[in-house]
């Protein structure tokens, strides 16, 4: 099932982009970027489709309460992250009369943002808030809400170790980079829900 293989195969594929980071600071990824963004919101929109269809299974059985919880922390970290998106965009260029990026590859901003701004860190608290809930109900998940250091994948990259979320996320990392990490977390987040309410809706 393709949110099954995709909750597994997130917390790699935002391992892969910011290890290609590693190796390309000096390089800005265009066209790859826009269009990994892109795909990330065609399998976000699938997502979100197929947990309503859920939540309105378990509304026909009575059974609104098993999913109150986990709709309730799904929609305000969702809600955190959209708000995130815009204050950072607004900062960094913001639009033009076309709704696009005035200044897609900018990149100090990005990390003055979620580092010394601290949005890095609130963000953080919500996405573990999220993962422990889903723990506490016995899913299977990996955590991402996690700092350099608690990764096991990161010990092949020694020089990111210190680094705690916000850094290895956001740092050296321009505003479409940015904006692709964050609908990574947006469909992580979307497949969980509809796991945890495949789950319920099967019990």
């Amino acid at each position: 099932m393709l949110h099954t293989t995709m909750k597994r195969l997130i917390p790699y594929i935002l391992i892969l982009i910011v290890a290609n980071s590693c190796f390309n600071r000096e390089r800005q990824l265009t066209k790859p970027d826009l269009l990994t963004l892109h795909y990330l919101e065609a399998m976000l929109d699938h997502e979100e489709s197929r947990s309503e269809v859920l939540k309105e299974k378990l509304i026909e059985v009575n059974s609104a309460t098993e999913f109150s919880e986990i709709s309730k922390l799904t929609d305000t970290l969702i809600t955190v992250i959209s708000i995130t998106k815009e204050e950072m965009i607004n900062r960094c260029g913001g639009r033009d009369e076309s709704f696009n990026l005035n200044e897609p590859y900018s990149s100090d901003c990005v990390g003055n943002f979620f580092i010394n701004m601290k949005y890095g860190e609130e963000l953080q608290m919500h996405l573990s808030n999220f993962e422990d809930f889903l723990i506490e109900k016995n899913i299977d998940i990996k955590r991402i809400a996690l700092d350099a250091n608690q990764i096991e994948e990161f010990e092949k990259f020694p020089y990111y170790l210190h680094h705690d979320f916000s850094e290895y996320n956001f740092g050296n990392t321009t505003l479409t980079q940015a904006l692709v990490r964050l609908a990574i977390f947006e469909l992580n987040i979307t497949s969980l829900q509809t796991e945890y309410l495949s789950k319920v809706s099967s019990m």
